[in-house]
């Protein structure tokens, strides 16, 4: 009973995604009806973006006839309804809570797509310039990682990924624009991630802009593999990631 009122005391109680009261058993900061209305689809992703595709298909449409310098890619929901929410309370709102709940299905999508990985496999988180993470308070996706890392027992090398500018955000461009607004916006250490296969980590993807540059520096740096993970992936033209 102490526990659950201190819990209470220093834990959020207003449901990150409809701001109903959140009772002590649910998961910190999302209550339980919302919960239950959000479906994982935990799938494999097109090579390039990311985007939902079946199992054998390696590049959607959208993206067939592109270089990835990412060798799977898998996500865990589509970015929409409450788990939308969600999200940008965490990204934008300094909800910093949130990482355990949405690590958790991370997770579940790793052990569902990727049961098996080498010893020499990392987790690497996309990288914050650091004026945006001063901005914003913390790497959304370095605070996944390291959750992540505990989970699975995998190393987390955050320091393998460094962003050498800071870029205008992603959801105000269209699908080109993205890609020329993060063009070499990324380094990585090759004493760091040389031969090793990489976890790549980020909350959204919806043109894989970001990931791929991520990539690329890490393949330039030595890496073998890379395998990207994310939350969700988002739609173009209805975004705000």
């Amino acid at each position: 009973m102490l526990k659950a009122i201190f819990l209470n005391l220093f834990f959020p109680v207003n449901c990150a995604s409809c701001g109903d009261y959140v009772t002590l058993t649910s998961e910190p900061g999302v209550c339980g009806e919302c919960i239950s209305e959000i479906a994982p689809i935990y799938k494999c992703g097109c090579r390039f973006c990311g985007r939902p595709v079946a199992s054998k298909v390696k590049f959607c449409r959208v993206c067939r006839g592109q270089k990835s310098y990412i060798d799977d890619f898998y996500t865990a929901f589509y970015y929409e309804g409450k788990l939308r929410s969600i999200i940008k309370k965490y990204k934008y709102g300094n909800a910093r809570y949130l990482d355990k709940f949405l690590s958790s299905y991370l997770a579940g999508l790793f052990k569902k797509c990727i049961p098996l990985y080498k010893e020499n496999s990392i987790i690497v988180p996309v990288a914050l310039h650091q004026s945006k993470l001063k901005q914003r308070g913390f790497n959304q996706s370095g605070a996944l990682a390291v959750r992540l890392s505990a989970a699975l027992g995998i190393k987390n090398v955050p320091r393998a990924l460094k962003r050498l500018r800071d870029t205008e955000p992603q959801y105000t461009k269209n699908r080109k624009e993205r890609f020329e607004n993060i063009k070499d916006a990324f380094s990585a250490r090759a004493g760091l991630c040389f031969g090793k296969d990489i976890i790549l980590i980020d909350d959204v993807s919806t043109t894989g802009a970001t990931m791929q540059q991520a990539a690329a520096a890490l393949k330039s740096a030595g890496a073998e593999k890379i395998t990207a993970i994310t939350i969700a992936h988002g739609r173009l033209g209805n975004m705000e990631v």
